[in-house]
């Protein structure tokens, strides 16, 4: 089999040696600058495994020899699935191998947000100051969570949150946990209205597109805060901003946003917010089991066998 990694995909040498067992294999370490050069590096491979390639129409019809698309991620917003069906590609991706990393970066971003973490040390560090007057913060003990999207990540968020003995409510479609006793399913505008916290684990879809917008907004608490660690276009950015800055909302932290997007310079610019370069799956346990479970999926297709396949 001609295998390619497309991309920057973190792999150790005995990843590599197990994935060459497979195959010849040749491996890219940066993003392709145009689809054409995609297609060039793809030439006539079997299988891909790429991490941030986008993959729109015109390229999935130009790859003629590929057979399967390993993603190296959970989220597939960057593939354009359809497509794919249509080509007889197969498409898997990698599903809660970063469950503890993501849920506590989540954690980790609700305290820096509450407890002004990264003000106080910018404060220290930058403008030379040592005062702890500016810097009053609120507890996560007793506040109210409000988890939307309950898969790995958030039912892992929801085991943490206990633990700071908080109010667990969860809005779902889907996925339920074995444990009940600790969490109170509602609807998405009870929890909007009731929660201290909201924080999002779902997938970016075109029906999760801006997802959390004014209307939302307008139900939220004045002293609440959102936490994003999943895709930024969950939440209309324009809208946050506004949020943000007119008290609509007391802070967020956010670990993906739309770079391009114009209302990005006005968001860098507010106090009330802590921003994360999507760094949420990026932990050395993390992209060990992420790499493993990507070549499983390879090993699967091979061996007739369908793992993680994206239906």
């Amino acid at each position: 089999m001609n295998i390619v990694i497309l991309d920057a995909v973190t792999i150790s040498e005995d990843q590599l040696k197990r994935l060459k067992s497979l195959g010849m294999v040749t491996r890219y370490a940066t993003v392709s600058k145009n689809n054409d050069e995609i297609i060039e590096r793809v030439g006539d491979a079997e299988i891909i495994i790429t991490g941030w390639t986008t993959f729109d129409a015109q390229v999935l019809e130009s790859l003629q020899n590929v057979k399967i698309i390993s993603l190296w991620s959970t989220g597939y917003d960057q593939i354009d699935l359809a497509c794919a069906r249509k080509q007889n590609i197969v498409v898997t991706n990698v599903r809660g191998y970063a469950k503890n990393a993501v849920a506590e970066l989540s954690v980790g971003l609700m305290l820096d947000v509450f407890r002004k973490i990264s003000l106080a040390d910018t404060d220290v560090k930058v403008h030379n100051r040592y005062g702890w007057q500016p810097f009053l913060g609120r507890e996560l003990t007793h506040k109210t969570i409000g988890i939307i999207g309950f898969g790995a990540i958030g039912q892992k968020v929801a085991k943490i949150a206990t633990g700071f003995d908080m109010k667990v409510l969860v809005h779902t479609t889907s996925e339920r946990s074995d444990d009940a006793s600790k969490i109170t399913y509602v609807s998405k505008e009870k929890l909007l209205k009731e929660s201290d916290i909201v924080t999002l684990h779902l997938p970016l879809t075109d029906e999760t597109k801006n997802y959390i917008n004014n209307e939302e907004f307008s139900l939220m608490k004045n002293s609440a805060i959102l936490i994003n660690t999943a895709r930024g276009g969950l939440v209309d950015q324009q809208a946050l901003v506004e949020a943000l800055s007119t008290g609509g909302i007391e802070g967020a932290g956010l670990d993906d946003i739309e770079v391009d997007h114009p209302s990005t310079e006005g968001l860098k610019t507010l106090d009330n917010v802590v921003l994360t370069p999507h760094i949420g799956f990026n932990t050395r346990e993390a992209l060990i089991i992420k790499t493993d479970g990507c070549i499983d999926n390879v090993v699967a297709f091979i061996n007739g066998e369908q793992l993680n396949v994206l239906t």
